[in-house]
């Protein structure tokens, strides 16, 4: 099926137009269209700008002039300026509002807002107050501030853009829901001999105190560990499974420690890199940088080596802890020859940090361009849901959120990144955790039956 084109004409200041531009590009990526950015507004399909009443004989999506002028300073947008009307009954925010009408979605400038979400602006903002080891706290996003983290605002946009062109889209134009599904190898060893004696002097130091759970431990880890447990048949029986159940996951694998532990450092371990290198051989492989490489392009480049030199040709790439700064880390991976990425993802809270689901390709407001790598947003992580850091939800809490999260991306035919740490499968440990997986799998998997019945 040949795609159809739609003549767009942007009339916005020159310092925008490289940015509303980018936004076009992406919406019509996910709806199938291509956009042709023409020079006069006597040739378009579709005009976008201020002067929206003076387009009656075209379709118009309304420009905010001030969202022009508010992109050419460092500052975070004011959150008591934000506006919220309902689409889809949800209660869906708007940036740089339409001062004449507000009670119509799409009478909005849905292309500002949605540029302000995917550029990750604040964050930009505040990049310079974020060292290299430190996360960008989620705190001080709009999302968290204003209530809607769980809700991926930019896909939301990009419907409201498909339903003002909908002359445009093709009868036969398809939109699916979409999975990815991934594990971040921390470990190939977490039951070291001396990590297991650690955790057994723990366990009988506190068992006055707490009897019932250190006897747990002790019993437990004994049974699981020093009898029955080898790391590359818990790393078999996972991928096994997974295959099984008809899945296919990522692993990224990690290359160094960033703290000092030598079970990490299992690349650089000649036995332990052999049984990786035969588990992983016909798996999808990426890399797991640590916590200073995605703004060390030298320590990034000498991990990417060495995983290279093992025999893995990888191309996506996330980083430990999600330490990430979005301008200076794509930049890197653009350089080095990364393809993708699934790091952007709050690691205190499920949700959406660029404020879509949706695969993209993240901005660089230096050169004024996409960067050439593309962004598998991340939405879940297992950690998030039960570190008491986090959400410090019980199994069944964060499976009725995590159901209610997939729910929402099949129901919008949207995307839901998954991350499980391979640690978390262990029964002792992380009791459930490792059945919340495999849930949300079959749960996943009977959604696709459903989707192939339809």
């Amino acid at each position: 099926m040949t795609k159809q084109t739609l003549k767009i004409f942007i009339d916005v200041e020159d310092h925008f137009q490289a940015k509303a531009e980018y936004v076009f590009k992406e919406f019509c990526r996910y709806h199938k269209i291509i956009p042709d950015f023409v020079m006069e507004v006597n040739d378009c399909d579709l005009y976008y700008g201020a002067d929206i009443d003076l387009q009656n004989n075209r379709i118009s999506i309304y420009h905010n002039p001030l969202s022009s002028i508010f992109f050419q300073e460092k500052q975070i947008y004011p959150i008591e300026d934000v506006l919220f009307i309902f689409y889809e009954s949800i209660k869906l925010p708007f940036l740089f509002p339409n001062q004449v009408n507000k009670i119509d979605y799409k009478a909005q400038d849905i292309i500002s807002s949605a540029f302000y979400f995917l550029s990750c602006w604040q964050e930009y903002v505040l990049e310079d107050d974020i060292l290299p080891e430190e996360r960008y706290d989620y705190k001080k996003s709009m999302q968290y501030q204003l209530g809607f983290l769980e809700q991926p605002v930019v896909d939301f946009y990009c419907k409201i853009f498909g339903d003002i062109i909908q002359k445009f889209l093709s009868p036969n134009t398809e939109y699916s829901f979409t999975y990815y599904l991934s594990h971040d190898i921390d470990y190939y060893n977490y039951w070291t001999k001396k990590h297991l004696y650690a955790i057994y002097k723990y366990n009988f130091k506190r068992f006055i105190k707490n009897p019932i759970n250190s006897a747990y431990k002790l019993i437990g880890h004994f049974l699981t560990k020093n009898i029955i447990y080898k790391p590359d048949k818990v790393l078999k029986k996972l991928l096994n499974k997974e295959q099984k159940l008809g899945f296919k996951s990522t692993s990224y694998l990690l290359t160094k420690s960033d703290i000092n532990d030598d079970r990490q450092e299992y690349m650089r371990n000649k036995e332990q890199l052999d049984s990786i290198k035969e588990i992983f051989e016909e798996e999808n492989v990426a890399l797991h940088g640590s916590k200073n490489a995605s703004v060390n392009i030298n320590l990034l480049k000498e991990e990417l080596d060495l995983i290279k030199q093992s025999g893995f040709n990888v191309k996506g790439y996330r980083n430990h802890f999600l330490c990430f700064n979005y301008q200076k880390s794509f930049k890197i991976l653009e350089e080095l020859g990364f393809e993708n990425d699934s790091t952007l993802g709050f690691w205190e809270h499920i949700g959406f940090r660029a404020g879509t689901s949706l695969p993209f390709y993240p901005f660089n407001i230096e050169e004024n361009r996409a960067f050439n790598v593309l962004e598998i947003p991340l939405c879940i992580m297992d950690v998030t849901l039960f570190s008491k850091k986090a959400m410090n939800l019980n199994y069944f809490k964060a499976k009725k959120k995590v159901f209610e999260m997939i729910d929402k991306a099949y129901k919008n035919k949207t995307n839901i990144t998954i991350l499980w740490h391979n640690y978390s499968f262990d029964c002792i440990d992380f009791p459930l955790w490792g059945k919340l997986y495999w849930d949300i799998l079959k749960y996943l998997k009977i959604i696709r039956t459903v989707i192939r019945s339809e």
